[in-house]
């Protein structure tokens, strides 16, 4: 039996083909890597690790062989493929990509873009300040993976606002029934305070998130509640270390730490950040006591509305050995939204 499969990767120069044989089904599978955005690719081939996911799991041939791949060749046709031997091995397959993205849901990471010259502070103020609409409304597809590689799918719709520089965002979960109805509210107060609420019709009940209870995980995912909001850039301190390209393009790296009296579970985050379009694509994050226990990456970059948009994104903890996916299935901006819409009332009625 032959299963064909689509996947897209992020890599500038080639499109990449191959037959193997999947170990645990014994199907023959034929696999077409095809760059999805030729001018913009995100993900440097050496970063582009993705085990244990849900994705068709390989790492980047030059720096790291796959199991039964021999070597990188280049026919006549440009295009490049993989040559496996007889016992060549997937590492992992594919049952279902998702969700990308909230960009609220991620870290909005200071960052500026143009001249290497530009501040760190500079940089985390153009980052923030990026277009992102002055609304938006999507579906969204949450995909859990434990260490053991058991896949927890759920679904969601968000509404977010921007009115006088503050933002709102209500987040519904439709799928599946354990969860169905949960909703979760995020609204933004003058002078840089954040409330947020989580409703739980199990209990018909909604409950603060107080400011203990940022470093929780987000229903269970690998996002914590201070994952899930905005910070204010004078809250941070900031310093470029550098530049990097990644597949091509130009990022910015850059370190940042809270200030002494800003609560945050982070002592460090090390983030690349596209210069042109001000998006992190990569973001290392440091416990209090230095060590890398979480990694964010953009998977797959677009313009929407001429709005860059991150489709699809990951968080791993590293501890936990789990992963969440976010895969954005459809998103609009600046459409019809209330401000009615993105409230505590409705929060609770729906």
């Amino acid at each position: 039996m032959t299963k064909k499969i689509s996947v897209q990767i992020f890599n500038n120069n080639h499109t990449l083909t191959g037959t193997t044989k999947h170990e645990r089904t014994g199907w023959q599978i034929v696999l077409s890597y095809k760059p999805v955005c030729p001018a913009y690719c995100p993900l440097a081939e050496s970063e582009f690790q993705i085990d244990k996911n849900p994705y068709l799991a390989y790492e980047y041939m030059h720096k790291h062989p796959m199991n039964g791949v021999k070597h990188l060749t280049k026919p006549k046709t440009g295009c490049n493929y993989f040559q496996h031997d007889k016992k060549g091995k997937i590492m992992k397959y594919f049952l279902l990509v998702f969700w990308a993205c909230l960009f609220a849901l991620l870290p909005v990471l200071p960052a500026s873009a143009g001249s290497d010259a530009v501040t760190g502070k500079q940089l985390a103020q153009d980052v923030f300040n990026r277009d992102r609409g002055k609304n938006s409304v999507l579906t969204s597809q949450m995909v859990l993976v434990d260490k053991n590689d058991n896949k927890r799918v759920r679904q969601f719709t968000s509404r977010r606002i921007l009115e006088n520089a503050l933002e709102s965002q209500i987040i519904r979960f439709t799928f599946p029934a354990d969860i169905e109805g949960t909703g979760f509210l995020t609204i933004e107060k003058p002078g840089w305070e954040t409330e947020q609420f989580i409703y739980l019709p199990a209990l018909r009940r909604t409950r603060r998130i107080v400011t203990s209870q940022k470093s929780h995980r987000f229903v269970n995912s690998d996002f914590t509640y201070e994952d899930m909001e905005r910070h204010p850039v004078d809250d941070y301190t900031y310093k470029i270390t550098g530049s990097q390209t990644i597949g091509g393009v130009a990022c910015h790296a850059m370190e940042t730490r809270p200030k002494k009296d800003v609560h945050s579970q982070y002592s460090l985050t090390q983030s690349l950040i596209t210069k042109d379009s001000l998006v992190p694509i990569l973001v290392k994050y440091f416990d209090k006591k230095g060590h890398h226990i979480k990694t964010y990456k953009v998977l797959k970059l677009e313009k929407i509305q001429d709005i860059w948009t991150e489709l699809i994104i990951s968080m791993e903890d590293h501890e936990r050995e789990h992963s969440t996916f976010l895969k954005i299935e459809s998103i609009t901006y600046n459409t019809d939204i209330d401000q009615a819409d993105i409230s505590r009332n409705r929060l609770e009625n729906y």
